[in-house]
């Protein structure tokens, strides 16, 4: 491999270093930048959250990266080191040193900003543990709780980039972003005290940017400015200017142009076209702005709608099927009508009222528009429009159907559960749920203390999670837990097997109270009918450690996995599968909160993600009912 080439690779953005190491499509990172672009996420964050890479994957790979640029390896070694991290589950730099490829040191952005007095060790720390929670990088996490600037950011990126191309000295980078800070005024005490974190805006620019997009300066220009910057403590302006690149003229409306742009009082094409004649034409920023015209900027759609869609938990699919259910409810019809001021709400009233008694065939349509019109037109109600014409005389109520016949409900019942059962011996699941529903229908019918209708709702529920309708499922298993507790109470232990699914399917919709909830309320079930040390209490509160852990609730997480880990070693003993995957699981929790000591005691743990199953001991109905 030639230096050019080696140039081109060890400069590869991460979503092009990932399709070359085979681990996302085009398609995905297409949309993924989509979807960057959209929310003012990193890429790579974009990606965990999507589901197309897990982050300890994401890790290895950024430190690839950022080994790439510096030591200049070839992305074939590259990717037997990734490869290797990936299969022993270690980094990538003991992956490297473990094929003997010698690593140069890397430059960590945080130490070079603590070298230069810029943020203290205690505000790197916090600011890593908030960069890990809230998907920002480190130094956005910096500038929005108010312990940088923007532009102390930006002078401290610069100079790390130019440090790993040894453009510059470690020392000149420090000096230079110590030049900048004595330059820059101190963050407002109101930026330090806030709490809260705002996604970056997405039409602010940065000075250099804009310069090039109107093409008065370029790339090159701008990279030597920052290296002279840097090396000499000057700002950037004073360094185009002195450099030749800009006149002060250009500089002065660049500065009052990014003002703009940020004020969101112009758009980044509109900014281009104003700065390009400043320079090209020598004009004041006051004539360029009176004479260049641009379109008015497309309202941004924020609804939640949009926002659902941007984070991939819609997609037009879904979008069709709310548009056809709004638009087949009326009521939301009208009110939406009201508030978007299409019609007053008076007429809006009126229309909807003559549809609903067309709608229960209490008038034809004919009929319907008839007083619709008379009411509006003599400015009277729907009543008054009815009386008026003499049509007030109402249709006879239908006459209530007679009650089912219990020998029919009884012999529709056998001959369709015959039907159902046969489906579900060949797993022909969606036949089966067909005549489920139409069993449940005639469960309705049974009395109060009749069995039958909770086990169909229970039976439709586990057929409508085995073909993944987990909504449908847990609807189904709510109204068959409300039978249950009816019946028999909230701690009996009939409920256990319920409570179990529901927990089950809140934790793969992500409705982690639900699960919450339900783990917690089997747990008392099972422990009132087994006793606190049964082996499947053991399980269920291992589950409810799954559920803390996976909300990075540590404290909660912590008392669960003890608890289960006392309950499953005494009663399964240290070897047994149950007891190892807890243990495993406890450690993963000690890595993530930084405890390694103490998960090096688990000699059975294994560095990775929160298990995304629910465990396989459940409760065992017939051992219940001998209790």
């Amino acid at each position: 491999m030639t230096q050019q080439e080696l140039s081109k690779k060890d400069m590869l953005p991460i979503g092009d270093l990932l399709i070359d190491l085979g681990l996302i499509n085009k398609q995905d990172l297409q949309q993924a930048k989509r979807i960057s672009k959209d929310t003012g996420l990193p890429m790579g964050r974009v990606l965990i959250m999507s589901g197309w890479i897990e982050e300890p994957h994401l890790q290895i790979v950024l430190d690839a990266q950022t080994h790439m640029r510096e030591g200049k390896l070839t992305i074939e070694r590259v990717k037997k080191a990734v490869d290797r991290a990936f299969k022993e589950n270690v980094t990538f730099e003991t992956a490297a040193s473990d094929m003997g490829i010698v690593l140069a040191n890397k430059t960590r952005l945080g130490e070079l900003m603590i070298a230069a007095n810029l943020i203290t060790e205690a505000q790197l720390q916090a600011g890593l543990e908030t960069s890990s929670s809230s998907f920002l990088p480190i130094g956005r996490t910096l500038v929005l709780s108010g312990v940088l600037t923007e532009e102390l950011l930006t002078t401290a990126i610069n100079a790390q980039r130019l440090l790993r191309e040894q453009k510059i000295t470690r020392q000149q980078a420090v000096e230079g972003i110590r030049s900048a800070r004595a330059r820059t005024p101190e963050p407002s005490a109101q930026g330090k005290q806030r709490h809260f974190y705002k996604l970056p805006a997405r039409n602010s620019v940065r000075l250099g940017e804009l310069l090039i997009s109107a093409g008065a300066i370029t790339e090159s220009q701008l990279l030597a400015a920052v290296e002279v910057g840097l090396v000499n403590g000057l700002s950037l302006g004073q360094v185009l200017i002195e450099m030749g690149f800009v006149d002060p003229q250009t500089l002065d409306a660049s500065l009052a142009i990014q003002k703009m742009l940020a004020e969101e009082k112009i758009g980044m094409e509109a900014a281009s076209k104003i700065l390009f004649r400043v320079f090209s034409e020598k004009i004041p920023l006051t004539e360029a702005l009176k004479t260049t015209t641009e379109s008015p900027a497309p309202t941004e759609n924020r609804s939640l709608l949009q926002f659902l869609k941007l984070n991939q938990q819609l997609d037009e699919e879904d979008v069709k099927k709310l548009i056809d259910y709004i638009l087949g409810d009326s009521q939301v019809i009208a009110k939406a009508l009201v508030r978007a001021n299409v019609l007053d709400e008076e007429l809006v009233n009126k229309a909807h009222r003559c549809q609903q008694l067309w709608h229960r065939n209490a008038i034809s349509l004919e009929h319907a528009c008839i007083t619709f019109n008379h009411a509006q037109s003599h400015n009277i109600t729907v009543e008054e429009a009815l009386h008026e014409l003499n049509w007030t005389q109402q249709p006879p109520e239908p006459a209530t159907p007679p009650p089912p016949d219990p020998a029919k409900l009884e012999a529709d019942w056998i001959e369709k559960k015959k039907i159902a059962d046969t489906h579900l011996t060949v797993r022909n699941l969606q036949p089966a749920l067909e005549v489920l529903l139409e069993l449940l229908k005639i469960a309705e019918n049974f009395p109060e203390q009749d069995s039958r209708l909770g086990e169909v709702l229970e039976k439709s529920a586990e057929v409508h999670s085995a073909l993944e309708q987990n909504q449908n499922a847990m609807d189904l298993y709510k109204r068959a837990l409300d039978i249950k507790v009816k019946r028999f109470g909230p701690k009996s232990y009939q409920l256990a097997n319920t409570l179990n699914n529901m927990a089950r399917l809140s934790y793969f919709l992500k409705n982690f109270d639900g699960a919450e909830t339900h783990s917690q309320h089997y747990i008392s079930v099972l422990t009132e009918a087994l006793g606190p040390e049964h082996p499947n209490v053991g399980a269920a509160t291992h589950n409810l450690a799954t559920v803390y852990h996976i909300q990075k609730k540590y404290k909660e997480a912590e008392g669960a996995y003890n608890k289960a880990m006392v309950v499953c070693q005494k009663a399964l003993g240290m070897n047994h599968p149950a007891t190892v995957k807890i243990l495993q699981d406890y450690a993963k929790m000690l890595r993530e909160t930084h405890r390694e000591q103490e998960a090096k005691h688990f000699d059975s743990c294994a560095v990775g993600l929160v298990s995304g199953t629910w465990k396989a001991l459940v409760l065992d109905q017939d051992e219940l009912l001998q209790q």
